[in-house]
């Protein structure tokens, strides 16, 4: 997982006429549920020397509460940030979608033929040669059982024979190339192929993998025949009016305005985090969003059945132990800890965000902050997701 944000908040969209511009309305500040941020970030917050804030959106089907504290500006539920491996999410959705559609069966491997067409899930090409290509379904990369090795979140061993080993392929890429470098997908795998890396043998193990769900990003465009972003957008951001939501692809999109200041903490020092290219996180953690688009996401995706059927979201939240800092994952899904629900987190330079739907109360809750603490990770993803249990017993305590 390599971004992230802790914001949670809320947008709503109001049509006039087909002639006029869509409205969109800033949802007001719930003080008590701001005052209860306080009380659970403050501690951490004070630690820094920046203005670090959390916002939290809590979304059910009568409407939306907000609570943001600490930012040095006012927070919306329309600011943008990126949400880092949220994306994987709608990927694993896409995939679903299509398997629902009977367009592809999760329990192939990526080198069968796709249902009705002459062509392989992947590419009977070089740079999708990776190992173990004849025994990886699609399920294990959806569960991140299919023993990819990861990209980005890894460098390269120290053994490989190319001037890269040892380094973060995509940093000396950039490097190179250029910050505002443009990579294909073909580039994000072909690594991985050319120097035959792997963790283990596909259903053996788990091993969190970005680089497994770019081959999922390029088999939803082998079966679609639409690009990623094309399908993304005629499946799910335009049906869910989710007009603030968007995919960076190429090296120099960024989100645009409103954002906010956010900052990063690693070696001891804290520092303001710019513009990152994201195009080297396609169909896993690309997507800029806000925190209204990101619970309307949520809640549809896990609350109704009017993205995927039941038996898809099942499949989906059916999450198991995986033995790692994860806890436990699904399909494109994790619920750690398990009495938060379901959802995802992102975590991305300048942010970390909590994206979780919560059956009991019926109830997405979304929580951003901008930081991304490398120094301390783990104490920041324990007060970030404090921030949403404290959100839950909020909600619980007013129904």
């Amino acid at each position: 997982m390599k971004s992230s944000g802790l914001y949670l908040a809320i947008f709503s969209f109001v049509m006039l006429t087909c002639a006029c511009e869509k409205v969109i309305r800033d949802e007001p500040l719930v003080e008590d549920l701001s005052r209860l941020l306080e009380e659970q970030f403050s501690s951490y917050s004070n630690s820094f020397t920046n203005d670090i804030g959390v916002a939290l959106v809590i979304r059910d089907a009568q409407g939306v509460e907000f609570g943001q504290f600490g930012f040095d500006k006012p927070y919306t539920v329309n600011t943008l940030h990126r949400a880092a491996s949220t994306t994987k999410t709608f990927t694993g959705a896409a995939i679903m979608k299509l398997y629902q559609e009977g367009k592809l069966d999760i329990d192939d491997v990526i080198t069968n033929l796709i249902p009705g067409m002459d062509e392989p899930y992947i590419p009977d090409e070089e740079s999708y040669d990776i190992p173990h290509k004849n025994a990886i379904t699609i399920r294990k990369l959806l569960q991140h059982r299919a023993g990819v090795f990861d990209l980005s979140n890894q460098a390269v061993p120290d053994s490989v024979d190319a001037v890269y080993a040892g380094a973060f392929y995509f940093d000396y890429i950039k490097e190179m190339k250029g910050s505002n470098y443009s990579f294909t997908k073909e580039e994000l795998v072909a690594p991985v192929a050319k120097h035959k890396l792997s963790y283990f043998a596909p259903g053996t193990g788990f091993h969190y993998s970005n680089t497994g769900f770019v081959l999922l990003g390029i088999i939803v465009e082998r079966v679609s025949g639409l690009s990623l972003n094309e399908y993304l957008q005629e499946s799910f951001l335009a049906p869910l009016d989710l007009d603030q939501t968007r995919f960076a692809i190429t090296g120099v999109d960024a989100p645009e305005a409103p954002t906010m200041d956010n900052y990063l903490l690693i070696d001891g020092t804290e520092s303001p985090s710019g513009f990152d290219n994201l195009s080297s996180a396609q169909a896993e953690g690309n997507i800029i969003t806000s925190l209204n688009d990101l619970s309307v996401w949520a809640y549809r995706l896990y609350g109704t059945s009017e993205i995927l059927d039941s038996e898809m979201v099942n499949q989906m939240t059916n999450v198991t132990e995986t033995g790692d800092w994860v806890g436990n994952y699904g399909l494109a899904t994790t619920a750690f800890p398990l009495e938060l629900g379901v959802g995802h987190d992102g975590a991305h330079q300048g942010f970390m965000t909590i994206m979780r739907y919560h059956a009991p109360t019926k109830s997405a809750y979304v929580a951003v902050t901008n930081m991304l603490d490398v120094d301390d990770f783990g104490s920041q993803v324990a007060t970030m997701l404090g921030v949403i249990e404290a959100g839950i017993s909020y909600r619980e305590s007013k129904q």
